[in-house]
């Protein structure tokens, strides 16, 4: 997978804070977030009925209409609300906004990363693993938000974590490069929303259009990759040794090119 390739998965028993943890946490939505993000992501319970009243809430002064009847029954949503009753409302919303759906997946994107990130450092772990627990929780928003393949590579490595805890080359500089894609996602959002608020409904689906068959071609690259790597490991099975040294060696050079892009880019003008 594009976002990671960590192999050893213990259990997050040594951390003192899951991957799907967050839920304890006041999340703050942006106000423009469009129910369509919200919909694309309400099947992984990140976001909670409680959540989502608090945000129509918040909408239903500028609401009218249709609009304003269905954000009153959000807003009258209680815990206990079945989720899937609440998914019936907030589909209602996004087929009124007439938003392609990579764009509202790519919100979704955008928000569940820039919280992850936000709170990467609240996980800590005693068993000496707190690296590999912040790359899972990288991985797992990567994993829970649609695999996006333009997303930067979350360990560069190949089966191991060890390199991620240099100080140059590993987690701060992925960390360093997840945020320069969200300020480019961010932008893009930016110029696709005044293109759908200008009524320029045709280019944004070319462009929607566009984006999600670089997705879906990709996708069936790296499954293709997924699946010779898988053949090879298996026919190789008796030459461990051989691999083991193959695989320190790449990882040892993809480490150095990592510090040298590091110091390149704290070297190069704002």
């Amino acid at each position: 997978m594009p976002g990671s390739a960590l192999i050893w998965r213990p259990a997050h028993k040594g951390a003192t804070r899951g991957v799907n943890a967050y839920a304890q946490q006041v999340k703050p939505f942006p106000q423009a977030l469009s129910w369509s993000a919200i919909l694309l992501g309400w099947a992984d319970r990140w976001m909670t009925v409680q959540e989502l009243a608090a945000l129509a809430e918040n909408r239903l002064l500028a609401a009218s209409g249709d609009e304003l009847t269905l954000l009153s029954e959000l807003v009258s949503s209680r815990s206990d609300t079945p989720r899937a009753e609440v998914r019936d409302l907030l589909q209602r919303l996004a087929d009124r906004e007439n938003w392609p759906r990579f764009f509202a997946l790519r919100e979704w994107q955008v928000v569940r990363l820039r919280w992850a990130l936000a709170h990467l450092d609240d996980i800590r772990a005693k068993d000496g693993l707190e690296t590999y627990y912040q790359l899972r929780e990288l991985e797992a928003v990567w994993e829970d938000t649609g695999t996006p393949l333009d997303m930067p590579l979350l360990h560069p490595f190949l089966y191991s974590c060890a390199e991620m805890d240099d100080a140059e080359g590993g987690l701060e500089l992925t960390r360093a490069q997840l945020e320069r894609w969200l300020q480019g996602q961010e932008q893009l959002l930016i110029t696709a929303r005044a293109l759908h608020d200008a009524g320029q409904h045709t280019a944004l689906q070319t462009l929607a259009a566009a984006f999600e068959t670089f997705q879906a071609n990709g996708q069936g690259r790296l499954d293709l990759l997924q699946s010779e790597k898988a053949l090879l490991e298996s026919l190789n099975h008796h030459r461990h040794q051989e691999l083991n040294l193959r695989v320190s060696a790449f990882n040892a050079e993809q480490l150095r090119r990592r510090v040298q892009q590091a110091r390149a880019e704290k070297a190069a003008p704002l």
